[in-house]
Protein backbone atom coordinates (compact mmCIF):
# COMPACT_ATOMS: atom_id res chain seq x y z
CA UNK A 1 0.00 0.00 0.00
CA UNK A 2 2.66 2.09 1.03
CA UNK A 3 4.47 1.92 -2.67
CA UNK A 4 1.33 2.35 -4.20
CA UNK A 5 0.53 5.52 -2.55
CA UNK A 6 4.66 6.60 -3.24
CA UNK A 7 3.87 6.10 -6.67
CA UNK A 8 0.61 8.67 -6.93
CA UNK A 9 2.11 11.09 -5.44
CA UNK A 10 5.37 10.95 -7.93
CA UNK A 11 2.94 11.06 -10.53
CA UNK A 12 0.64 13.69 -9.56
CA UNK A 13 3.75 15.87 -9.00
CA UNK A 14 5.00 15.01 -12.36
CA UNK A 15 1.95 15.46 -13.54
CA UNK A 16 1.52 11.92 -15.10
CA UNK A 17 1.61 11.92 -19.56
CA UNK A 18 2.51 15.68 -20.60
CA UNK A 19 0.72 17.01 -23.19
CA UNK A 20 1.90 18.56 -25.94
CA UNK A 21 1.83 22.60 -26.16
CA UNK A 22 -1.14 23.89 -28.07
CA UNK A 23 0.15 25.48 -31.39
CA UNK A 24 0.95 28.90 -31.06
CA UNK A 25 -1.51 31.64 -31.84
CA UNK A 26 0.45 32.82 -34.79
CA UNK A 27 1.37 29.52 -35.65
CA UNK A 28 -2.76 28.95 -36.04
CA UNK A 29 -2.87 32.21 -37.57
CA UNK A 30 -0.61 31.52 -40.10
CA UNK A 31 -2.10 27.84 -40.93
CA UNK A 32 -5.56 29.61 -41.34
CA UNK A 33 -4.12 32.18 -43.60
CA UNK A 34 -2.41 29.61 -45.74
CA UNK A 35 -5.51 27.66 -45.80
CA UNK A 36 -7.64 29.81 -46.66
CA UNK A 37 -5.14 30.92 -50.23
CA UNK A 38 -5.54 26.81 -51.08
CA UNK A 39 -8.99 27.74 -50.78
CA UNK A 40 -9.05 30.17 -53.11
CA UNK A 41 -6.18 27.82 -55.62
CA UNK A 42 -9.05 25.04 -55.73
CA UNK A 43 -12.09 27.43 -56.78
CA UNK A 44 -9.75 28.91 -59.50
CA UNK A 45 -8.68 25.40 -60.78
CA UNK A 46 -12.36 23.99 -60.19
CA UNK A 47 -14.21 26.62 -61.67
CA UNK A 48 -11.78 28.31 -64.34
CA UNK A 49 -13.99 27.94 -67.17
CA UNK A 50 -17.35 28.46 -65.75
CA UNK A 51 -17.36 32.54 -64.90
CA UNK A 52 -20.75 32.89 -62.94
CA UNK A 53 -19.47 29.67 -60.79
CA UNK A 54 -15.72 31.15 -60.19
CA UNK A 55 -16.93 34.56 -59.32
CA UNK A 56 -19.82 33.32 -56.66
CA UNK A 57 -16.83 30.86 -55.67
CA UNK A 58 -14.72 33.31 -54.53
CA UNK A 59 -17.34 36.18 -53.10
CA UNK A 60 -17.89 33.32 -50.86
CA UNK A 61 -14.49 32.39 -49.86
CA UNK A 62 -13.15 36.07 -49.66
CA UNK A 63 -15.83 36.21 -46.85
CA UNK A 64 -14.49 33.45 -44.95
CA UNK A 65 -11.07 34.74 -45.12
CA UNK A 66 -12.16 38.26 -44.39
CA UNK A 67 -11.67 37.62 -40.16
CA UNK A 68 -8.37 36.52 -40.59
CA UNK A 69 -7.25 38.87 -42.54
CA UNK A 70 -8.56 41.41 -40.16
CA UNK A 71 -6.90 39.11 -37.37
CA UNK A 72 -3.52 39.69 -38.98
CA UNK A 73 -4.00 43.43 -39.67
CA UNK A 74 -4.71 43.77 -35.81
CA UNK A 75 -1.31 41.50 -35.26
CA UNK A 76 0.83 43.87 -37.51
CA UNK A 77 0.18 46.96 -34.93
CA UNK A 78 2.68 45.03 -32.35
CA UNK A 79 5.88 44.54 -33.66
CA UNK A 80 7.04 41.18 -31.73
CA UNK A 81 4.14 39.67 -32.84
CA UNK A 82 4.35 40.90 -36.48
CA UNK A 83 7.78 39.53 -36.36
CA UNK A 84 6.36 35.83 -34.84
CA UNK A 85 3.69 35.53 -37.52
CA UNK A 86 5.67 36.90 -40.17
CA UNK A 87 8.68 33.79 -38.86
CA UNK A 88 5.07 31.43 -38.87
CA UNK A 89 4.28 32.32 -42.39
CA UNK A 90 7.43 31.55 -43.79
CA UNK A 91 6.74 27.44 -43.17
CA UNK A 92 4.38 28.23 -46.13
CA UNK A 93 6.80 29.87 -48.99
CA UNK A 94 7.22 26.55 -50.68
CA UNK A 95 3.28 26.26 -50.65
CA UNK A 96 3.10 30.03 -51.56
CA UNK A 97 5.06 29.34 -54.64
CA UNK A 98 3.12 26.62 -55.78
CA UNK A 99 -0.13 28.40 -55.46
CA UNK A 100 1.52 31.02 -57.47
CA UNK A 101 2.17 28.39 -60.47
CA UNK A 102 -1.18 26.98 -60.31
CA UNK A 103 -3.10 30.37 -60.12
CA UNK A 104 -0.98 31.52 -63.37
CA UNK A 105 -1.85 28.04 -65.22
CA UNK A 106 -5.54 28.26 -64.22
CA UNK A 107 -6.10 32.26 -64.76
CA UNK A 108 -3.84 33.23 -68.05
CA UNK A 109 -4.78 36.32 -69.59
CA UNK A 110 -6.48 33.65 -72.04
CA UNK A 111 -8.41 31.78 -69.68
CA UNK A 112 -12.46 32.29 -69.77
CA UNK A 113 -13.10 34.05 -66.98
CA UNK A 114 -10.21 36.87 -66.94
CA UNK A 115 -12.61 38.98 -68.88
CA UNK A 116 -15.47 38.35 -67.13
CA UNK A 117 -17.34 41.34 -65.93
CA UNK A 118 -18.32 38.99 -62.15
CA UNK A 119 -15.14 38.04 -61.49
CA UNK A 120 -13.26 40.75 -62.19
CA UNK A 121 -15.48 42.34 -59.95
CA UNK A 122 -14.99 40.09 -57.06
CA UNK A 123 -11.45 39.68 -57.73
CA UNK A 124 -10.82 43.54 -56.89
CA UNK A 125 -12.46 42.70 -53.35
CA UNK A 126 -10.25 40.26 -52.62
CA UNK A 127 -9.03 40.32 -49.11
CA UNK A 128 -5.08 41.17 -48.83
CA UNK A 129 -2.13 41.40 -46.31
Amino acid sequence: MRRTSSLLVVLAACGGQQKPAPPSEMKQLAAQLDADVAAVVRIVHDNRSDCPALAAALKKQFALMQPAIDRAHRVQSDPARAKELTTEMHAYDAKAAEYGKSIERDFTVDAPCARDAAVREVMVTMPTL
